[in-house]
């Protein structure tokens, strides 16, 4: 429950600084307590980014069985007992592949990669400015 509460804390001091704190009549707006009700305190490429490398430091698990490694199984998977499956397809002569995703391609580090606050709020006291949508 403290990863939800320090969500909502980090969401509600977020939407703070967008135009759903405005004082108007809007379905993101929950009627009781006029809070903002999101999935995401960001874009939807913001979501996506973050999802591609998840924080599993923030998980509890409770594994299945008593080794956790037994997902790996026996080592094989449906391509290894296919016999008409290409067992090299990642081989290629040539890189000849463009990055699949958005038509810009942004080629420097992205500093939220692993969900670090790209805001400020990051233990910070105030939103940055720059932050402000």
């Amino acid at each position: 429950m403290q990863a939800v509460n320090e969500f909502m804390e980090y969401k509600d001091r977020f939407f703070e600084t967008t135009v759903w704190s405005e004082n108007c009549n809007s379905w993101y707006k929950l009627k009781h307590n006029n809070k903002i009700a999101a999935l995401w305190t960001g874009s939807t490429i913001h979501y996506l980014r973050v999802m591609e490398r998840p924080r599993y430091e923030d998980w509890d698990f409770t594994y299945l069985h008593k080794n956790r490694w037994t997902y790996l199984g026996n080592g094989l998977g449906p391509d290894d007992v296919d016999p008409m499956a290409d067992l090299a397809y990642y081989i290629r002569d040539v890189d000849d592949s463009p990055i699949l995703g958005s038509k810009k391609v942004y080629r420097g580090p992205w500093i939220g990669n692993r969900g670090e606050s790209v805001i400020g709020l990051d233990g910070a006291d105030e939103i940055a400015p720059a932050a402000r949508i």
